[in-house]
């Protein structure tokens, strides 16, 4: 009985379904390291998946590029800083899958603590499953003397007794004796001789000069703003008249060393009635001069309007390109100087240079932690991104110019900039550096703006502008209603202002539904605007107008800005 009880059971036993685990049944790698310090790496496996699965992916570590799977392109996923190829075609499938595997690790060259240069290889990045036998071959640029070490996540440098490996020339060959198992991770360190990479290019090498660059300049900035440039900040109180003698194109001059505004100057003139704006059916604009300009006005307005009006011309197209020029010239004229500085204050423009020159070397920054596949391809990259730094740098700058002004477009521009700076650092893992150049590219555009040794009369002019523009924006409705009643014209006689400082529609919407009489200096084909409301965008457009004839830099152009 005994007898037969135990054939039962071995009968039992040898007809027992026997399960295996999913696995990498054969695994080999094969590398070759090029004098740039790339490697390209080849992966051959067969996965065994006996249990099916939902998901499955295969790391290949930091760093790499032109990853292909089977020969076609290879679905990418980021897991912290590691890429993984995402094997969707083996989604809820069992069997054996061969898989080929082509990538390229971009920089394999380290330095260890005593500055001793070494390539650290991948050949296994932590596949999900056991590899039962792995083969590896790797080959160097060129001769070496040092012993190849071996490192595995598990084992450390223990795993080179459960392998073999051989040197034949500059290469490198070895395979497993025990299966290996999973998440595991091999690579092979080797210690090379100082001319193995002459055409590495390696991230931050010039950072030491580029840190010490940045400071020596930030300081001769701030250290030139200081002596030459700093004023005490302006006490500002609401006020609703505009300074004595002040034309509303010349704002920007006073205020933030801006050229005079030929088209603001022609607003207001129309307003005191020196002259007459016509807009025909086509939208095109004609200046009808009424009257002389004599002394009653600054001796710059004059020259202004005689250069607008020559003699027996008491009409000019304002979209034409001779107005264009008219306006080139007269904004050429007061580029010269701001005139409401002391004669011994600092000039903004090379403040601004001096300024930018700290933020050209943070992109010369940037570019040199961008991974390159030689020195000619490092020092374009730094080359490219030290000229859009500046570049950048500079039109930030600018557009701190008009916080306070009527062009808008300017800030707008400044904005997209600094975000795009802090995305492209952000790429090139250069974040510090990006927002380093972000900051002190608004801090310098506002010191460039508005320091300056003010004279006395500049100071006051500042003041009142200030001071206006706040009465512009914060005076309650009921207040301007009454004023409006008093004086019909009220409106008309500040909304040249309140368009130069670029709160011409808060201005207009301070009056709620108040009527205005018919305008005598903006004539148009079609009826008058009756409100404030309804009239602030029939100037707006007929200054826009204006400056549609006027011509401007191509990457305006291009994104449609004035």
């Amino acid at each position: 009985m005994r007898r037969i009880i135990a054939v039962i059971l071995c009968i039992l036993l040898l007809s027992t379904t026997v399960f295996a685990d999913n696995a990498a049944a054969s695994y080999s790698s094969t590398a070759a390291v090029n004098s740039t310090g790339s490697c390209q790496i080849s992966l051959s496996l067969n996965i065994r998946l006996d249990t099916p699965v939902n998901s499955l992916t295969f790391p290949l570590g930091s760093d790499v590029s032109s990853v292909s799977v089977n020969g076609g392109r290879a679905s990418l996923t980021a897991v912290g800083n590691v890429t993984h190829i995402k094997l969707t075609h083996l989604n809820n499938q069992a069997g054996t899958f061969p898989l080929s595997i082509q990538y390229v690790a971009n920089n394999v060259i380290s330095l260890d603590d005593d500055n001793k240069q070494f390539v650290s290889i991948p050949i296994l990045t932590g596949f999900k499953y056991p590899v039962e036998s792995l083969q590896f071959s790797i080959t160097m640029p060129g001769e070496f003397d040092q012993t190849p070490e071996f490192l595995s996540g598990y084992h450390g440098q223990d795993i080179e007794k459960s392998m073999s490996f051989s040197v034949s020339g500059t290469t490198i060959s070895g395979s497993t004796t025990e299966p290996l198992k999973d998440s595991e991770t091999l690579y092979m360190k080797l210690y090379t001789p100082e001319g193995m990479f002459p055409l590495a290019a390696r991230s931050g090498e010039t950072l030491f000069f580029d840190h010490l660059a940045m400071a020596l300049f930030v300081g001769l900035a701030l250290l030139y703003w200081l002596i030459t440039m700093r004023r005490k900040p302006f006490w500002v109180t609401s006020t609703p008249n505009p300074p004595v003698g002040l034309s509303a194109g010349n704002i920007g001059s006073y205020l933030v060393h801006a050229h005079a505004d030929l088209s603001m100057m022609v607003i207001q003139w129309a307003q005191m009635g020196y002259l007459e704006i016509h807009v025909d059916k086509r939208s095109r604009i004609f200046l009808h001069k009424k009257m002389e300009m004599g002394n009653e006005r600054s001796a710059f307005e004059s020259k202004c309007f005689s250069i607008l009006f020559p003699r027996k011309h008491p009409m000019i197209e304002a979209t034409s390109t001779r107005y264009a020029h008219m306006c080139h010239q007269v904004a050429a004229s007061s580029r010269r100087r701001n005139p409401g500085l002391q004669p011994r204050s600092g000039s903004p423009v090379l403040f601004r240079i001096l300024a930018c020159i700290p933020v050209l070397f943070a992109g010369i920054a940037i570019g040199d932690c961008i991974h390159a596949s030689s020195p000619e391809i490092k020092v374009l990259w730094m080359v490219v991104m030290a000229i859009a730094a500046a570049f950048s740098c500079w039109h930030i700058q600018q557009g701190m110019f008009w916080m306070y002004l009527r062009n808008r477009q300017d800030l707008f521009v400044s904005c997209i900039l600094s975000a795009a700076v802090l995305m492209v650092s952000l790429l090139c893992d250069a974040i510090v550096y990006g927002a380093i150049a972000v900051f002190w590219a608004i801090l310098s555009g506002l010191m460039a703006a508005y320091g300056g040794k003010r004279s006395e009369s500049g100071k006051q002019i500042c003041t009142g502008i200030l001071g206006l523009r706040r009465y512009l924006c914060s005076t309650p409705p009921s207040e301007l209603q009454r004023i409006l009643r008093c004086n019909p014209e009220f409106y008309y006689e500040l909304a040249p202002f309140a368009l130069a400082l670029g709160v011409d529609r808060q201005f207009a919407k301070q009056f709620g539904s108040a009527h205005l009489p018919s305008c005598k200096w903006l004539l148009t084909p079609a009826p008058s605007p009756r409100t404030p409301d309804e009239w602030y965008p029939l100037l707006r457009q007929t200054v826009r107008l204006m400056k549609d004839s006027q011509p401007r830099p191509l990457w305006k152009k291009l994104l449609n800005i004035r």
